[in-house]
């Protein structure tokens, strides 16, 4: 894949659906310039300038935002970027982050499970 996403001249992902997934960071890392939209996930993990935002239910946004991408001033510097802003995301920081929720939930778990031998 990193192939396919160096040789890419940018990532459109404009879904309105899917979570932030791995195909925006994916791209990054590659240095490709990445399209989302300017709504929850991506707002709370990508800085303004660490992606093309877009209105996925404005077509017009769309198109705007792809020919800014692909404007080869703009695209260069995720040469650079794209690449620093991924680091953020390593497994490492990922899993960490979840850890309070997993410990959260395992103390529920453990408070509202039945007492041994008891049905």
């Amino acid at each position: 894949m990193p192939a396919f996403y160096r040789q890419a001249a940018v990532l459109a992902y404009p879904s309105q659906t899917e979570g932030f997934g791995l195909c925006p960071l994916e791209a990054l890392a590659c240095g490709t310039p990445v399209v989302v939209p300017a709504a929850p996930p991506f707002t709370e993990h990508l800085r303004t300038l660490e992606a093309f935002w877009c209105q996925p239910d404005q077509p017009e946004s769309l198109i705007c935002t792809l020919h800014d991408a692909l404007n080869a001033r703009n695209a260069a510097r995720f040469q650079v970027s794209g690449p620093v802003t991924a680091c953020r995301f390593d497994w490492q920081k990922v899993a960490s982050k979840h850890l309070p929720a997993y410990r959260r939930l395992a103390a529920l778990q453990h408070a509202t499970a039945p007492a041994s031998g008891v049905f």
